[in-house]
């Protein structure tokens, strides 16, 4: 089961399509399969740019334009300005429940929090939930004095905790397809490693046994993982993925071409602007 409750969305795709916007993923020839799949990959993308929170009794809407949602790979990138706002936020969060646990409960809930909970790790490493997010987005407000230099202070409070979201919470490849997964109750998570998403069992071996809410696992040049979302009705397939390479730059919207190469492996040509990338290898698994 996810984390925390992911609500089932019911998302008519027409609902993100956008002539000739990459940030908007058409979803042409995919409305007969999301009736059968409740729970697409872009109704957890639109969860993440789209949070709404209850502060001081008064509701804070979040919200992040494509691009906002900036890719995070702790192996990859140097971190320190997360580090230390983790830390502050970690450290007023105990100080806080040690002195009036039911003061914190009542920001987080239906969230309840311990001393040292992992919810911050979680966040600040790439791989939280929209809901994960959503907590520790109250206790930025509620400590936005004590964060002193890294609370960026924006005219509102909504804006200003679309900066601080923006600043310093990012999401990784496999902590989006990882949520995407427990949100649909597979057994995997953000904390698998995406070629572990791979097994013998769950790989897809032709192109018409791909459906929407399976997984593009790369096997090279790197490591990835990308969530599927449909089919177009030219043949491609419209990906969700947290990627940080030009023309994506965190949570965005690809499209791909995907051939089969033989012994469950597919070649994958990311479509851009007419135009196709070089191949690359990867396996299609099926999250459930």
């Amino acid at each position: 089961m996810n984390r925390f409750l992911l609500a089932v969305l019911v998302v008519s795709p027409a609902a993100f399509a956008g002539p000739g916007d990459q940030d908007k993923i058409e979803a042409q020839g995919a409305s007969q399969q999301a009736a059968a799949h409740p729970v697409l990959p872009a109704d957890l993308r639109d969860r993440y740019r789209k949070i709404d929170l209850t502060i001081d009794g008064q509701p804070v809407v979040v919200t992040m334009k494509p691009g906002d949602i900036y890719y995070k790979n702790l192996g990859r990138m140097p971190l320190v300005n997360e580090k230390r706002v983790k830390s502050k936020l970690l450290s007023f969060t105990n100080s806080a429940l040690k002195k009036d646990k039911a003061a914190i409960d009542a920001i987080t809930a239906p969230v309840k929090l311990k001393v040292n909970h992992k919810i911050f790790m979680t966040v600040f490493s790439g791989k939280g939930s929209p809901e994960e997010i959503a907590v520790v987005l109250k206790l930025a407000a509620k400590f936005r004095k004590e964060l002193r230099a890294d609370w960026k202070e924006k005219g509102s409070l909504a804006v200003s905790l679309a900066t601080f979201y923006e600043t310093y919470i990012g999401l990784d490849c496999n902590g989006f397809v990882g949520n995407y997964a427990e949100a649909i109750g597979s057994k995997f998570d953000g904390g698998v490693k995406p070629i572990d998403f791979a097994r013998p069992h769950n790989k897809r071996q032709t192109v018409d046994a791909i459906q929407p809410g399976d997984a593009m696992v790369w096997l090279r040049p790197r490591s990835h993982i990308a969530a599927v979302q449909g089919k177009r009705s030219d043949g491609t397939w419209d990906a969700i993925e947290a990627n940080g390479e030009r023309g994506i730059g965190g949570l965005g919207d690809t499209v791909y071409e995907l051939k089969a190469a033989g012994k469950g492996v597919f070649k994958a040509n990311r479509v851009r602007n007419g135009r196709k990338g070089a191949a690359q290898q990867v396996y299609v698994v099926a999250l459930k």
